[in-house]
């Protein structure tokens, strides 16, 4: 065979990767929207959740806000820094931002002395920032608030700024409004929704109806009540009450009155003497004997709370009287807590022995009651309503009136006087300020 043949080389195949290329971008375009979408939707969720941090902690500083302004309506005198103080020279926090008409009970705001009745700047603010460690506050009267030590390093923190509003429903009422933000952000902490200003930060605003709960519910109609024996056969006691309002009732007891010889007794012009007193009384003879959970005894018709219940109220100045407690004694513990009810608790009760026992004013009378006796030996005077488990008078004056949950003596040079206008005080200015049910909302 001729050797000519030529050996063919073998053919290699064709690549072809141009398909497989795509599929793979394809499939990589694709996860790479999946997790764009993932990323997206978890940048969302963090937005989300830091709104809701934020808005939640707008809200507990305005819950902060609320619950702070109330206690404070019950509290004492306080600084320019809502600080608690004995100074005189300092008003209380309700004195500060609220008038209390004595004569109808009518509630209205404090101005700020450079703006009119109906300009929004003329509120008063009351305003705290948390700085990380406490609450800084401030309690102007003509200024807005200025907490110090705002910003820390680990800043910004929550406020809270508090006004107050008149409320014309019906006398007794006012209206707390509070703005809670996350940053001392004076755009934020000042206006309310409805008013001209922005804010750069989350707000919650929140308001309440708080009603002033009587101090005295049901003031005595008599100068001096008893719901057991009344003694007052002195001829050197006087016993005076020309009040038409009250019907001139002088003594008034729910068993024996005892008064021969009898004492000096007043009563409303062509009213004989006799004709004043009121002794054997269903009202009061039908009473319990008072207890800390009494339902019906002379405490609760008197202040419409049992006695446990009433020295629990908010406003409630409770002093420790196991030992006699003094008029000095109560004077110097009322110098840091004007206008509160005082309650005496303990059974050595209330000792006036001296002319520096005196207690009250005629501008600030006082409610004294007291868990044991009470005993005038020396000229003292109170002014306002004296409330006790027993009472004994040998000399000083009262004026205002006299109550007691059992039997009361009059001798020597004891003189009570009714005074309409003390008890009306504490009736109509007098308490704890509280939350009127169905009163809260909060305005988004």
């Amino acid at each position: 065979m001729p050797l000519n043949h030529q050996i063919s080389k073998p053919r290699y195949r064709q690549q072809c990767g141009a398909a497989t290329l795509i599929v793979v971008m394809l499939l990589f375009f694709v996860m790479s929207l999946t997790a764009a979408y993932t990323a997206r939707n978890l940048i969302f969720e963090q937005r989300t959740s830091a709104n809701l941090y934020r808005t939640t902690q707008s809200f507990e500083a305005a819950e902060a806000g609320l619950e702070w302004a109330i206690a404070r309506l019950n509290s004492g005198r306080v600084d320019s820094l809502c600080t608690s103080t004995n100074v005189a020279t300092f008003d209380t926090f309700r004195q500060r931002y609220l008038t209390v008409n004595a004569t109808n009970g009518d509630i209205r705001r404090v101005l700020r002395a450079p703006f009119a009745a109906a300009d929004l700047q003329s509120f008063r603010w009351a305003a705290c920032v948390f700085n990380g460690n406490d609450w800084v506050c401030a309690c102007p009267t003509d200024d807005l608030p200025v907490p110090s030590n705002v910003m820390t390093a680990g800043g910004p923190y929550p406020a809270f700024a508090v006004r107050f509003d008149n409320q014309f429903a019906r006398p007794g009422l006012t209206r707390v409004e509070v703005n809670g933000c996350t940053s001392a952000d004076s755009g934020c902490l000042f206006n309310i929704r409805f008013e001209t200003g922005g804010f750069s930060v989350c707000r919650s605003t929140l308001c309440s109806l708080v009603a002033l709960q009587s101090a005295v519910t049901s003031p005595p109609l008599a100068a001096v009540t008893a719901r057991g024996n009344i003694t007052a056969n002195v001829a050197t006691v006087s016993v005076t009450n020309e009040d038409l309002g009250s019907g001139g009732w002088t003594l008034r007891a729910g068993a024996l009155v005892n008064r021969s010889p009898g004492p000096i007794l007043r009563s409303t012009p062509g009213t004989p003497p006799s004709a004043s007193l009121l002794e054997n009384d269903s009202a009061l003879t039908g009473l319990a004997v008072e207890s800390d959970d009494c339902v019906l005894c002379m405490a609760t018709a008197t202040f419409n709370l049992s006695p446990a219940t009433h020295r629990q109220q908010p406003a409630a100045l409770v002093l420790d009287c196991t030992v006699a407690c003094t008029g000095a004694s109560v004077t110097a513990a009322r110098l840091g807590h004007p206008q509160k009810p005082v309650v005496l608790l303990g059974a050595g009760g209330l000792s006036l022995a001296s002319a520096t026992d005196d207690v009250g004013s005629l501008t600030d009378p006082v409610l004294l009651r007291v868990d044991g006796p009470v005993t005038f030996s020396g000229g003292a005077t109170v002014i306002g309503l004296v409330y006790a488990r027993g009472l004994q008078m040998t000399a000083g004056t009262v004026q205002g009136a006299v109550v007691s949950a059992a039997d009361l003596t009059l001798s020597g040079t004891a003189t009570v006087v009714y005074d309409a206008n003390v008890l009306g005080t504490l009736q109509r200015a007098r308490g704890s300020f509280v939350r009127v049910p169905g009163g809260w909302r909060d305005i988004p």
